[in-house]
């Protein structure tokens, strides 16, 4: 009688199924870690606007004219901390020579503006140059409590409402060109 022997390796069938799977659970922890990583930048923006508003609130009590509030003055004004500024070189030196405005969460230009409208004076922050899943991420949030505006790209404003999801789609762009402007009550 014969006997037959058993295998006592992985076939190449088991190898390609552990390799799949691995490969499922790789591109799920990828994933994950974008919109994680998309998250904790939509928070560390909105932190640093609440600070701008606030450096705002403060340089506006010394000087009252919002004209003279900009991105600037308030960058060079000491009330932010360094980590929103950006300059040429070594970072040491942010004369104006060398100072290159501030700069938001997702590594792109932010400026800020004083206006006054009907008597009211606002802080406008514009935040330039995020990609459309930030975007996303940025305008369905509410801000109504913070902002009385919320502006896509210069097409839409949702006075500081979250938008739903399809006009989110519908107004951020496929590229990284995506700028978000809010206005703030001083």
């Amino acid at each position: 009688m014969k006997h037959r022997r058993l295998s006592s390796g992985l076939g190449l069938l088991e190898i390609l199924l552990a390799l799949f799977i691995g490969g499922l659970i790789a591109a799920g922890v990828l994933l994950l870690h974008g919109d994680s990583n998309d998250t904790k930048l939509c928070n560390e923006q909105k932190e640093e606007m609440l600070d701008i508003v606030a450096a705002a609130r403060f340089a506006l009590n010394s000087q009252p004219d919002t004209s003279k509030l900009n991105t600037y003055t308030l960058g060079k004004s000491g009330l932010l901390p360094r980590k929103y500024s950006k300059s040429y070189g070594s970072g040491a030196d942010t004369s104006q020579a060398n100072w290159n405005g501030l700069v938001n969460a997702f590594g792109g230009p932010l400026y800020v503006f004083g206006v006054k409208y009907n008597g009211i004076a606002y802080v406008q922050i514009w935040v330039y140059n995020i990609s459309k899943r930030q975007c996303i991420s940025m305008v369905t949030q509410d801000y109504r409590g913070l902002s009385t505006s919320q502006s896509i790209n210069f097409l839409h404003d949702s006075q500081g409402a979250a938008y739903t999801l399809a006009d989110a789609e519908l107004y951020c762009k496929d590229n990284n060109t995506n700028y978000l402007g809010y206005n703030f009550f001083m």
